[in-house]
């Protein structure tokens, strides 16, 4: 069974005091990152909106898998970024009771099944 990790990307000792994550050297990471997502393994990420780090949604084997990926990123052992990893239960809500966009969710929810890794 797979689980979902969220990976958390934020400044390392490297990373370019005063300047954005659009200013740092990261086409290694994104080249990884690409890579992770052509096998199935990253789900979704990009920066966060203040320029700051960003996030990676993943679907890995378990939290064990998470780390040797968030540790292997070229970025990471450059120093430019560090990590952090949590793992994730996401629910898909019932959006059929909602009266609108802006009332709170039921609670009703089911938890998604993780898709079949891919090898």
């Amino acid at each position: 069974m797979s689980t979902f990790v969220l990976l958390f990307f934020t400044p390392g000792p490297k990373w370019l005091d005063g300047h954005s994550v659009f200013e740092q050297p990261l086409a290694a990471h994104f080249d990884y990152i690409r890579g992770l997502h052509a096998s199935g393994k990253a789900l979704m990420g990009g920066p966060f909106a203040d320029g700051d780090g960003g996030m990676v949604v993943l679907q890995v084997s378990g939290r064990a898998e998470a780390l040797a990926i968030a540790a292997a990123d070229p970025d990471v052992i450059a120093g430019v970024l560090s990590f952090a990893i949590r793992e994730w239960w996401p629910v898909a809500w019932n959006e059929a009771r909602a009266a609108s966009a802006y009332e709170t969710p039921p609670m009703e929810a089911r938890r998604l099944r993780p898709r079949p890794a891919r090898d």
